[in-house]
């Protein structure tokens, strides 16, 4: 294991339907794994996404952050990590796969349609396995087989948090003004999230910024490089 992940326990969170433990690679066996999954519906009430939902993931993953406080996420879990750090201000965050917002928006059109998570999620109580079939292959992971069942619940509320969250020029600037070291990190090919949303989200937070070749888990690949470059920022 290198020094990186002796020196550092890393709070790991993971992606929308897929376990935090494909990050083990990258992040080693002492970091803290974060499944975002089981989170998802807290953050809602009535159907509608809670105003206070950074604070109640803070709340609930609060027993599991190791201090000093270092952030990683991919994918969904680099939304929440954003969230997170803005609260926390940790000393270091690190993003594979980022964006400020999953869905196009007036200001924002490196995003998803809207429409692609509705019929998503109007799709996972018919042909759940279909959807997570197709997910999968965009992100490179044809391979995949989840060691987790995750419920129709878990899934459709985190579709959902993907139609509504998303960061504000005010929240990101308030982002790049964390001291901390902010690495982020993307694949040239992802077909989830475009690799622009990902330069714009570094430029807005001050990062710096790491192109792969390679789709959405491009870090599969490149765990050994990116790694690497962790233990060096």
């Amino acid at each position: 294991m290198d020094s990186c992940h002796k020196s550092r326990s890393w709070t790991v969170l993971g992606g929308w339907a897929v376990p935090p433990s494909v990050l083990y690679p990258v992040f080693g066996k002492d970091s803290v794994y974060i499944d975002i999954n089981p989170l998802m519906p807290a953050f809602f009430r009535n159907g509608s996404i809670l105003p206070d939902w950074k604070e109640i993931l803070l709340s609930l993953i609060t027993p599991q952050v190791k201090k000093p406080v270092f952030i990683a996420g991919w994918s969904t879990g680099a939304i929440l990590s954003l969230a997170l750090s803005s609260l926390l201000m940790p000393e270091a965050m690190v993003l594979l796969s980022p964006t400020p917002s999953f869905c196009r928006r007036d200001n924002f059109r490196s995003g998803t349609r809207k429409p692609v998570l509705q019929s998503m999620r109007a799709s996972l109580e018919t042909d759940r396995e279909n959807v997570l079939k197709s997910f999968y292959s965009r992100c490179g992971l044809d391979d995949f087989v989840p060691s987790v069942t995750y419920t129709l619940d878990e899934l459709a509320a985190g579709l959902q948090f993907l139609e509504e969250v998303y960061f504000s020029d005010e929240e990101l600037q308030h982002l790049s003004n964390l001291t901390s070291s902010k690495l982020i990190f993307h694949g040239a090919e992802d077909l989830i999230v475009p690799f622009e949303a990902g330069k714009y989200l570094c430029s807005k937070v001050k990062g710096v910024f790491f192109e792969y070749e390679g789709s959405h888990s491009f870090f599969r690949t490149y765990s050994k490089e990116i790694s690497s470059v962790i233990e060096n920022g």
